[in-house]
């Protein structure tokens, strides 16, 4: 694993705990809000990355590495939408698919990676 594969891996791993602190907690702190805004420029930094290496490597993917990535795509965009509209109720409908979709990307990038195996050719690839 390269440094920018490294980097990478650890802004997900933050932006994934980051998620889960955001799902646990609905404080009106300031804590709440600087994670709010950690969460934004973590996605707004991982999300083109992220695209740029599933279009780079479409080819290679395995079937559910390619459904992690539309998957994931959709939650992006899904995010950006949010950056407009915020997150109160009219739009909860809008968050809870952003989660939704980010969350069946993620589990679904795990299984592919699990699958195609920890040292094989094609799980270094991604």
């Amino acid at each position: 694993m390269n440094r920018r594969d490294t980097i990478l891996a650890i802004a997900l791993v933050a932006l994934g705990l980051n998620s889960l602190y955001l799902g646990a907690r609905a404080d009106a702190g300031l804590f709440y809000f600087l994670n709010v805004g950690l969460h934004v420029l973590l996605g707004l930094a991982a999300a083109p990355v992220l695209a740029a290496r599933a279009h780079h490597r479409w080819g290679d993917l395995p079937p559910l590495g390619r459904a992690a990535a539309l998957a994931a795509g959709v939650g992006a965009l899904l995010g950006l939408a949010l950056l407009v509209t915020g997150t109160t109720r009219p739009f909860r409908t809008l968050l809870y698919a952003h989660i939704a979709f980010l969350a069946v990307g993620a589990a679904l990038a795990l299984v592919a990676l699990r699958a195609s195996g920890p040292l094989s050719g094609r799980a270094r690839r991604w």
